[in-house]
């Protein structure tokens, strides 16, 4: 019977697809986890566990919804590598995951992976006392260097499908992050004005009017005529697919380029084509820091329009 009110409530809420294919009741009243992968357990309820740790990240913290994801697939990882009841966690298992990963993981890997466990036992759990010891590594900053238009245009000519190379020129000619693209629907866009609108506004990023140039228009359309689905988003594909893209293209011909790459493309072009920093800032989503840009700076979208036009950005040619 607990077995089938598991089974219900995880159609009911439609909870993400895992491996977890075969469940037992335990003695305790839990519930005992396989995968197919190996014998991963045991778990109580973990996945209407971590979702209920989802929403706690969206409507409690106020995150974004891809960083809640990340947060919700970083703790899923640290129960299947120990393989132990909620209960059960020591401040050492915390210690030996984390010597794990920064023994396997780059440097900013291990730093977020710590604030998504601080962000689970310390705020959501109110556990402190297991992650509180440990400290953020000292990351050292590397200045980003842009790369140059050919580059830009040798990549692009790579890219396997129109899919990826439409996304390629929005990321490039509108300086938004790649998460906020991903998450757009055809309703976000203003044809006439060539024109992203703002939204998902939270207190970590922001976004105001985005816009591209005709390049970018004539091939995204191009795109979304070869589209056949009714789905509403711009792009029907993830953050880990298009990852895993560019990095094909970058071992091919030897160029690296991420959606990363292009925003920072994006600002030092801009720049370099006389577009005031607070601009700049705005387009790419970045709070004002100073007096003048954030009290007397007019940021409304036709004032936007003409600034991005009047730099008459180019990619392709």
């Amino acid at each position: 019977m607990r077995v089938q009110q598991l089974i219900n409530t995880h159609r009911i809420l439609k909870l993400p697809k895992n491996p977890l294919i075969l469940i037992n009741a335990t003695q305790s009243g839990g519930f005992q986890a396989w995968s197919k992968e190996r014998g991963l357990g045991p778990y109580n309820d973990i996945e209407i566990h971590l979702e209920n740790f989802k929403r706690f990240c969206l409507i409690d913290k106020q995150l974004t919804h891809g960083v809640s994801k990340t947060h919700v697939r970083m703790i899923r990882h640290f129960y299947k590598f120990l393989n132990k009841k909620i209960n059960q966690i020591t401040i050492e298992d915390v210690r030996r995951y984390l010597e794990f990963y920064r023994t396997t993981k780059a440097i900013k890997s291990y730093a977020n992976l710590l604030c998504s466990l601080k962000r689970y036992f310390r705020d959501y759990l109110h556990k402190d006392y297991l992650v509180e010891s440990f400290e953020f590594p000292n990351i050292e900053y590397i200045p980003p260097i842009a790369p140059s238009d050919n580059d830009l245009r040798t990549f692009y000519n790579a890219l396997p499908t129109m899919r990826y190379k439409a996304l390629f020129l929005l990321l490039a000619a509108s300086g938004r992050r790649l998460h906020e693209v991903l998450e757009l629907t055809k309703s976000d866009i203003n044809w006439e004005m060539r024109m992203i609108l703002p939204k998902n506004t939270n207190k970590i990023k922001r976004t105001w009017y985005s816009f591209f140039n005709e390049e970018t228009e004539t091939i995204l359309r191009e795109y979304l005529q070869t589209r056949k689905d009714n789905d509403t988003r711009l792009f029907t594909t993830g953050t880990n697919h298009v990852g895993q893209e560019f990095k094909k293209v970058a071992d091919m011909i030897g160029i690296r380029i991420t959606p990363q790459t292009l925003r920072v493309w994006f600002a030092c072009k801009m720049g370099d084509l006389n577009v005031p920093d607070r601009y700049i800032d705005a387009f790419c989503g970045r709070t004002p820091k100073s007096v003048l840009a954030r009290h007397y700076t007019d940021y409304s979208p036709e004032r936007l329009k003409r600034i991005y036009d009047k730099a008459n950005l180019k990619i392709l040619s």
